[in-house]
Parts: C-alpha cells; sequence; structure tokens
C-alpha cells in the first residue's frame, strides 16, 4: 500500500469524518515501512543524547519573555489568528515591524534555538539527511517520505501560526514523543468552519494534515508545548490533490 493510499484510509476512518487533522499510533507507520522505524529509534536516541530539559527551558522561556514579539505570538498561538499578519511574517520573517527578526542562537552541538523551539539542523540539513547514505534517503524518497523538521518544544515552548503555503502541497506527517499526554499539540484552522481546532498530542503518536499552496485559503496551523514534546517531520512525496 502507497503512504497516500494508506493516508486515505486514515482519513477514511469514521473518527476522522469531517476533520482535517488526524493521528494514528507511530506503529501503523512503521509496521508498515520498517525504515521508519529505524529513523524514529536514532532520532528519539539523537534526542536524549542531546537535550537537557531544565536548562533548555529555562533558557527558551527566557529569551521569549525578554522579546516581546515572541511573547506575544506565544500568547497568540491558541487563539484565531490574524491571518495576514502571519502571511507577511512567514513571507518576510519580520513581525510588524523590520526589526522583529527571528531570533536564532545555537545551544549545543545538536539543537539551536530558534524563536519558540529547538531546531536540528547540520549544515542546513534535518537528520537523518546529513547521516545517512544516499541509498538510504532514495529509499525513503522511494516510499514517499522526505524528511523535515526535527524540532524540541519544551514546555512554554510553540511554534507561530504559519502555513507552509511555498514549502510544496501536500501531505505532512509529524511523529510526536512527548512527556505527557495532552500537554502539547497542534492547532489549525478548520477550512470549512473557519475554526480553530486541536489536536492533543499523545506519545508515539502521528499528527497528519494537508498544506496547500492557496495564498486566498492556506492551511494555517500552529503548535503549543506544555511539556517536553520532540518531532520528526515528513513531506509526502506522492502527492494528489485532497
Amino acid at each position: 500500500m502507497s503512504v497516500i493510499d494508506f493516508i486515505t484510509e486514515i482519513k477514511n476512518r469514521e473518527e476522522n469524518k469531517n476533520k482535517f487533522g488526524y493521528q494514528v499510533n507511530i506503529s501503523e507507520f512503521t509496521e508498515r515501512y520498517p525504515i521508519l522505524n529505524e529513523i524514529w529509534t536514532h532520532y528519539k536516541g539523537m534526542c536524549n543524547y542531546g537535550t537537557d530539559s531544565q536548562i533548555q527551558t529555562n533558557a527558551l522561556n527566557k529569551i521569549i519573555e525578554k522579546v516581546p514579539y515572541l511573547n506575544s505570538m506565544r500568547e497568540e498561538v491558541m487563539s484565531y489568528p490574524d491571518k495576514k499578519k502571519y502571511d507577511h511574517y512567514e513571507m518576510t520573517e519580520s513581525y510588524g515591524s523590520d526589526t522583529n527578526r527571528p531570533v536564532v542562537i545555537p545551544y549545543n552541538d545538536v539543537w539551536r534555538l530558534k524563536n519558540g523551539k529547538y531546531q536540528h539542523l547540520i549544515n542546513d540539513l534535518c537528520f537523518p539527511k546529513y547521516h545517512w547514505s544516499d541509498n538510504k534517503i532514495k529509499t525513503l524518497f522511494d516510499l514517499g517520505f522526505d524528511p523535515r523538521g526535527n524540532f524540541y518544544y519544551p514546555a512554554g515552548g510553540f511554534r507561530e501560526w504559519h502555513s507552509n503555503r511555498l514549502d510544496g502541497e501536500g501531505y505532512r506527517i509529524y511523529f510526536v514523543a512527548c512527556e505527557q499526554d495532552g500537554k502539547s499539540g497542534l492547532n489549525y484552522i478548520d477550512p470549512v468552519t473557519d475554526t480553530v481546532k486541536t489536536l492533543y498530542d499523545k506519545n508515539e503518536t502521528a499528527n497528519i494534515f494537508y498544506v496547500n499552496n492557496s495564498k486566498e485559503n492556506p492551511f494555517f496551523h500552529s503548535v503549543f508545548s506544555d511539556t517536553d514534546r520532540f518531532s520528526l517531520g515528513f513531506n509526502v512525496t506522492f502527492c494528489r490533490n485532497y
């Protein structure tokens, strides 16, 4: 079964009717595609090695509290967004003023602080693109998985409202490991009701949603966390109309 067919099967389950964000146990993916179990296991090991929860939580929250526009973003992450403002930020990386630019601070050889979260990149490549052989990366691509987004959200962490409308249309899958269930999650704007909906995280679950490239009605979403939350993202490379 192709990844698109599998996502379609998930989407059509009774519990997902009339929804635009879906959750399943990560094991549903790793049992079908064993290479995902390898990447997920290695990623969690790297996170465990490179993370000091208490120190990084304190450091991130101090930065957010010192930077007024980051504090505003965090306060707005659970509410219906000003789409024009956040689309402008996504296009220009300036929030309200040209002086409000992204805050990027190296932390260690695993993480760098970026705005309301920690991000993992080596030479501008996420895991495992810089680490695995070309053949293994090709295997992932051939299955339909393009690894994107290695993130750590400690308590108080967030990702501001955004749409990814310029990053390629298609499904996104995020594997999530969290210390406490229900203390973090994904917010999104339901394109039918135009209201905020929330997918609360559970440990070892995958969040799935579809990103479009519409300027008029992009799929805005955000992330919040009141616990330690690690995520590993994939773009689904086999795309067809939603």
